[in-house]
């Protein structure tokens, strides 16, 4: 049974009625493949069957040297990726999109700094937007640890364990150019803004489409009580909460289904009357 407070998404993803903002990961693949994947589950499909890397970027190393890397893949990939370059390339493109929504000033973006890629020394950092230009630096996302790094000369926008230029990105790292080794953990986006930028793009699993559930609309209406009293001075319209509903209730909630669960609290709220636009 999910617990008070808790939305259902996809699979095992849960979203609590206070989350603000998702993963980058969970942001890239909605937008690539209209399902939120964590970045573990990003990575194992990926990489196949092998279990997530903890590794660091020394020992990554010293496991290239170690294996040797012959600029093939050694497992295949599943999912989203049983054609691995086709999804690697979506989740460019699906970055490409998010950093242009930033510039323009549609979505928001923040994350943890660390000089040395480490995610150790990430949570002892403090949290800092992103802007459109730090995004245009750090512009190659790593699916091995969900970071953003900077994106060398030749480099692929999105680079993963095996990739056959991995050798040369970590080599990078050690070549005492700082600027290869730094980058951005535990990047999120804000929620909201996210459906808005799910229904400009071209995925099949645009949010709004097919139909609601029963639990998906009473989770909605749940929501958006709590997100009304978050707003006493009615900052928001109706179309910036809709969006947001239909990413936090991905699959369960249509958009007749939102019209229904605003109509069922917006009044006693004191916002728009039953079936208005604002």
């Amino acid at each position: 049974m999910a617990q008070a407070g808790v939305s259902q998404v996809r699979g095992g993803r849960t979203f609590r009625a206070d989350d603000t903002h998702v993963s980058l990961a969970e942001c890239l693949t909605l937008l690539a493949f209209g399902d939120a994947l964590t970045s573990e589950e990003l990575r194992a499909q990926v990489e196949g069957e092998r279990p997530p890397n903890a590794a660091s970027a020394e020992d990554r190393l010293r496991a290239f040297f170690a294996e040797g890397c012959d600029g093939e893949p050694a497992s295949v990939g599943k999912g989203h990726f049983v054609d691995r370059q086709t999804g690697l390339d979506e989740l460019a493109e699906a970055l490409f999109r998010l950093r242009l929504a930033v510039e323009r000033g549609t979505m928001v973006v923040r994350g943890r700094y660390t000089s040395s890629y480490s995610a150790a020394d990430a949570h002892l950092a403090d949290v800092t937007e992103m802007t459109g230009s730090v995004l245009a630096t750090y512009s190659q996302f790593d699916v091995s640890t969900g970071a953003l790094r900077r994106q060398g000369e030749g480099m692929p926008s999105v680079i993963w364990r095996d990739d056959p230029l991995g050798f040369d990105r970590e080599v990078d790292s050690f070549s005492g150019d700082a600027r290869a080794a730094d980058g951005y953990f535990f990047v999120e986006v804000a929620m909201e803004g996210l459906g808005a930028l799910l229904e400009s793009g071209r995925i099949t699993g645009v949010p709004g489409g097919g139909h609601s559930t029963r639990k998906g609309e009473k989770d909605c209406v749940d929501w958006l009580a709590a997100a009304f009293e978050a707003d006493p001075q009615h900052k928001r319209t109706k179309d910036s909460f809709r969006q947001e509903a239909l990413v936090r209730f991905h699959r369960r909630l249509s958009n007749r289904g939102f019209i229904r669960a605003w109509d069922a609290v917006a009044p006693n709220a004191g916002r728009s009357l039953p079936g208005r636009k604002s």
